[in-house]
This record gives structure tokens, C-alpha cells and sequence, in this order.
């Protein structure tokens, strides 16, 4: 018997030997394959320019290669250029249908540094980084004013454009843009780049760990794009902008929230705005719709009819002067899914406060009640089926091993195995909610080799009774205390505490009750013998 185990242990740490071999092995071939490869030629549509390189506040004299398209107007006129920022991921070719329906200006598609065919390796990627490179672009062509175009990220780029050479602008287009922080994702500037930072986390780790002979390569430059970029400073700059102002954004944008464009309106005083019925892509899969609002927009800036703040209208520039009033925006595309993955992780490490999280949140009406039950369910089925797996398969190297060898005495163990089979379902259905239990009981039944599913199915069903009953009672006493006025809608912490109190003064009652409960129950246990056989002697 101990012949054969040995045997299987050594069969196993060689095929462990040979897939780490294996995925060395191609790391490096991708490696190799990866530096050989010659540099990617530029596209023969683009002409190129050569700019000293920006990092923060300091130009270095080192060049960076800087891609364009220009398409000249058909035919010859004196029209100022337009330039098209794009946002990020993207290049300058986001625009190319647009463009073609733009035959009566000269416009200038740019490939923003790290982007498209422009050069991938800079200290700063930010959007004021960008501003700062565009204008040098224009020194460069001997551009002395024009119309700029920015499209989601490229938004940031245009304002700070803006700030930094007001002369040189003659009127901003935001498409679809970025702006205010308060409504981007999270709306706190920390919570928001400390997403920006697990995702660059991610997209570094990704082309570096992975064998993927290229397929990965520049995957960074979007997430440093927003990890270098701080949109705290967007906000002073539309409350002070002067030039001619549009904004078009679709009502069904998925990753920047229509509220964001009407706040850009309100702060503007003299912007135009023009809501579609859209999402955020309209700029170069439906041209169309935005070609004509644009080239009438620029005319209007050109023969001075377009307003500026001095002509703006008194009662909007009144309204641009009043303090932010925080909101709480409903959930949409990005924003779900970052929800979606924090609550997994969340619920992953603790149940109980991630539904008790998920109904303040939906109380708050940051999404609904549904999506909370559903999002940590999964999250809670998903930590049972791998804590199940982690006992069946590794369960007694893991308690042989240090530092759990040193705590868990054999007699606790056959003790909690005979408890759990011969109480499943009291196992599954009320003590998986007191402190401790739960790891130890799925632990537990994943070292037993209880009927798989059935257990899962067993979790599952408890995991739903519970969130609908936590979730629940979170997500009511936080509505009622809304609707009494007793705490404001937007006070998350105070709503939080509160709850969380309650909670811990409702679970250690009910956890010392049970404690009392088996302190009597267990004190003539007598241990079945037969499992005894899941401990290894």
C-alpha cells in the first residue's frame, strides 16, 4: 500500500517537473521570439514627427517618434485644421470614417504617444503629458490656432490643451469624453486609481508571465494611460474655459455615464449639448450622426456666433458657480464589472460582509437588488466549490504540513469528521454561518469525499436562503434609515457602521448561544470509529 502511494507521489512531482519545464521553456522561446522580431513599420497613410520627449513638468532633450494622418480639404480653403485626439485604447484610425465625411477641412488624426504608430516607450503617459505633445506637434506643422476634437480619454487631453495655450484653440469638441472625476467609476480619485493600479498590475504581469511570442505586446500603454492621469484638475478647468464649447455623448454609454457630460455642461456655461440615443462608439461606427453636428459647430466658432463664457447666458453662468452636489450614479458597463470582481473577492473573503456590503450598495442605488444576490452567490458558490476541491486533493498535505500540524491536534479533526457526517445538513444550513465554521466545514467535507455535488448543491441552497436574508436585512434597515432622513443617501460610512454594529452585536449572541449549545451536546461525544480512515497515521 505504501508502495503504491509513494509511487503515485513520484509520478505526480514528475509531471509537475515537466509542466514547469514545459512553461519555462516556452517563456523563454517567447522571449527570444519577442526581441528578434524587427520593429513594426509605420503605416504609409501617416507621416511622422519627431518631438522631445515630456515627463511631468520636464522636457528631456531625447526624441520620440510622434505618427499622424492629415487628409488637406477638398477643395483648397482657409478654414482652420482640426485635430482628433483619441482615446485610449485606440489609435488616430478611430477617426478614419469620420474623416472621410470632413472633405472641407484640413484634419490631423493623431497617434498619441504610446499609441498606434507613435513611440510605445515614454516616462509619462498622462493626459496632460499628451497635451503637452500635441502642441509641440503644432509648433512643429506651424499650426497657429484650431479646432480640437477629444474622444473618451482624449477629452483630458483636449481640456488640458486648452489650459495650457487658450490662443491656440478656437473651439473644444469632447465626444463621448472623459472629464470630472466624481463621475468616473468609483468617483474618488483614490478608489479610482487603485482600480487603475490592479489593472496596470495586471497588464504588466500578463505579456511578462505568459509565453505569448507578441500577442500581448503594448497591452500596458492603455492601462498606464489611466494610472498616469489625474482628472482632479479637469474640473477647474471647465469651470474657467473660455472657448467656444460642444458636447455630444450617448445616452447609453457604457463607460462614461451621460451624467458626466451634462455636469461638463453645467460647468461650461456656453457649451452646447447634444444628447444621442447611442453608446460610446457612435464616433466611428455611426459617423453619420455626429459629421454634421460638428462641421456646423466650427462654422459657428469661426464667424463668431458660437458663444464664449463672457456671452454666455446669465442664469447658466450662475448655475456653473454653485458648489458640486454629490450624486450616486446607477451602475453601467466598466462600472458593473468592477462591482462584479470586487464582490467575488469580497465574498471570497468573507461572506457575511459582502452581503452585508452588496444591500448598502444597493440601497444607495448603485445597482439593484438582484444584481446584489447575484453577484455574491456566485462569489459564495465559487469559494465553496474551490475550498471543497483544496480538501479532496490536497487536504492532508496541507494539515501534515507547518504551520497546521502545530495546532490541530488528530482528535480535534476525527472529532469534526464525525460531527460533519453524521450532522451534513445541519452543517450546511445553520453552522456555516458562526464564526470559523465555514472554511473548516467545506474543508472538511472535501477531505471526507462526501458526495460532491450533492454538497455543492447543499451549500448553494444555504448560500441563497442567507444572501436573500443578509442582503436583505442590510439592504431594508439602510432604505429605512434613507427614507426617515436619519442618514443622508450619500453617507456610505455612516449607513455602514450602523449596520455593521447591529450585525456583530446579532452574530456574537447568537454564536456564544450555540457555543453554550455544544459545550452540552459534546461533552459524552463518543467517536465513531470508521473515520478514523481519512487520518493519515
Amino acid at each position: 500500500m505504501s508502495k503504491n502511494l509513494t509511487s503515485k507521489k513520484s509520478i505526480f512531482s514528475r509531471k509537475r517537473f515537466w509542466l514547469i519545464g514545459v512553461y519555462v521553456l516556452l517563456l523563454i522561446w517567447s522571449g527570444v521570439f519577442r526581441h528578434s522580431q524587427p520593429e513594426k513599420p509605420v503605416s504609409n497613410d501617416k507621416k511622422i514627427a519627431f518631438l522631445q520627449t515630456i515627463d511631468g513638468e520636464n522636457t528631456k532633450p531625447e526624441k520620440i517618434r510622434f505618427a499622424y494622418k492629415e487628409t488637406l480639404p477638398e477643395p483648397p480653403n482657409d478654414s482652420l485644421p482640426v485635430i482628433l485626439i483619441h482615446g485610449s485604447p485606440g489609435d488616430g484610425e478611430a477617426f478614419d470614417a469620420l474623416t472621410k465625411l470632413l472633405k472641407n477641412r484640413r484634419i490631423i488624426a493623431v497617434d498619441l504617444p504610446g499609441f498606434g504608430d507613435s513611440e510605445k516607450n515614454i516616462p509619462d503617459y498622462s493626459v496632460l503629458a499628451h497635451a503637452r505633445y500635441v502642441l509641440e506637434l503644432l509648433d512643429n506643422l506651424n499650426i497657429e490656432k484650431a479646432h480640437v476634437v477629444g474622444f473618451s480619454m482624449g477629452g483630458g487631453v483636449v481640456l488640458n490643451l486648452a489650459e495650457l495655450a487658450p490662443n491656440r484653440v478656437a473651439s473644444v469638441s469632447m465626444v463621448s469624453a472623459i472629464g470630472v472625476q466624481e463621475d468616473e467609476l468609483f468617483g474618488n480619485y483614490y478608489l479610482n486609481h487603485a482600480v487603475h493600479a490592479a489593472q496596470l498590475a495586471a497588464l504588466y504581469a500578463l505579456p511578462e508571465l505568459t509565453p505569448h511570442f507578441g500577442v500581448f505586446d503594448g497591452s500596458t500603454s492603455y492601462a498606464r494611460n489611466f494610472y498616469d492621469t489625474d482628472q482632479r484638475p479637469l474640473r477647474p478647468i471647465l469651470q474657467k474655459i473660455d472657448a467656444p464649447f460642444l458636447i455630444t455623448h450617448g445616452l447609453e454609454d457604457p463607460l462614461v455615464p451621460i451624467e458626466a457630460a451634462r455636469e461638463h455642461a453645467r460647468l461650461v456655461p456656453q457649451s452646447e449639448l447634444v444628447e444621442l440615443a447611442d453608446n460610446h462608439f457612435y464616433v466611428f461606427m455611426r459617423p453619420e450622426k455626429i459629421s454634421p453636428i460638428l462641421t456646423d459647430f466650427w462654422q459657428k466658432a469661426e464667424n463668431g456666433t458660437a458663444k464664449t463664457r463672457a456671452t454666455a447666458d446669465a442664469e447658466r453662468i450662475a448655475e456653473s458657480q454653485k458648489p458640486f452636489a454629490p450624486k450616486i450614479i446607477r451602475a453601467r458597463g466598466a462600472t458593473v464589472f468592477l462591482f462584479f470582481l470586487l464582490f467575488v473577492i469580497l465574498t471570497f473573503l468573507s461572506e457575511d460582509f459582502a452581503f452585508l456590503l452588496a444591500g448598502i450598495f444597493a440601497a444607495q442605488d448603485w445597482f439593484s437588488f438582484t444584481f446584489a444576490v447575484i453577484v455574491c452567490l456566485f462569489g459564495a458558490f465559487a469559494a465553496v466549490f474551490l475550498i471543497i476541491l483544496l480538501g479532496r486533493f490536497f487536504g492532508q498535505r496541507i494539515l501534515q504540513s507547518f504551520p497546521f500540524r502545530q495546532f490541530i491536534s488528530k482528535s480535534s479533526i476525527e472529532k469534526k469528521f464525525a460531527w460533519l457526517k453524521s450532522n451534513r445538513w445541519q452543517a450546511i444550513f445553520l453552522r456555516r454561518n458562526f464564526f470559523g465554521f465555514r472554511f473548516s466545514a467545506y474543508f472538511a467535507a472535501g477531505m471526507l469525499h462526501a458526495r460532491f455535488w450533492c454538497f455543492c448543491f447543499g451549500f448553494f441552497a444555504s448560500a441563497l436562503l442567507w444572501a436573500f436574508g443578509l442582503i436583505g436585512f442590510s439592504f431594508f434597515l439602510a432604505k429605512g434609515l434613507i427614507a426617515a432622513s436619519l442618514i443622508n443617501q450619500q453617507n456610505f460610512w455612516a449607513i455602514s457602521a450602523l449596520i455593521f454594529v447591529l450585525y456583530i452585536l446579532l452574530k456574537t449572541a447568537l454564536f456564544l448561544r450555540q457555543r453554550r449549545k455544544d459545550a452540552k451536546t459534546q461533552k459524552n461525544f463518543i467517536l465513531p470509529t470508521k473515520h478514523t480512515k481519512y487520518i493519515k497515521k
